[in-house]
């Protein structure tokens, strides 16, 4: 097992075929440019687990704020529409296998659905 500091790291010195996202996404200020800037990289496969999907016609931006007792910091907290989420998969790849993830969260007291999707490059 070996870990590296960026995803560029990792591909200066190997050529990964599956990429795993997990949890990941819904915390990146940009999400969907990040996937298809990772789309282009040589990865044969890319899971995305820990997903929060809403019901909506559009993604909800919202803004997760830390406990002070674990360090002080707030992120943005992406819920994605199923309707975007799907739209924004990137072009020669397909949702090969979609799973339910493990998390669970209430966002205005309606409870969130958290998948897992296996995305892969068509060839």
């Amino acid at each position: 097992l070996q870990f590296y500091n960026t995803i560029d790291d990792c591909l200066a010195v190997r050529q990964p075929n599956v990429l795993l996202l997990s949890g990941v996404l819904q915390c990146l200020p940009a999400p969907w440019d990040v996937l298809q800037n990772l789309a282009r990289d040589n990865f044969q496969t890319i899971i995305l687990d820990r997903t929060p999907i809403i019901e909506a016609e559009r993604d909800r931006l919202t803004v997760e704020t830390v406990s002070p007792r674990v360090y002080p910091a707030s992120y943005p907290a992406w819920f994605f529409s199923r309707k975007s989420f799907e739209s924004h998969i990137p072009p020669g790849w397909a949702i090969d296998v979609e799973f339910d993830a493990v998390d669970r969260q209430l966002l205005d007291g309606v409870e969130i659905v958290f998948k897992g999707f296996g995305i892969i490059r068509q060839q």
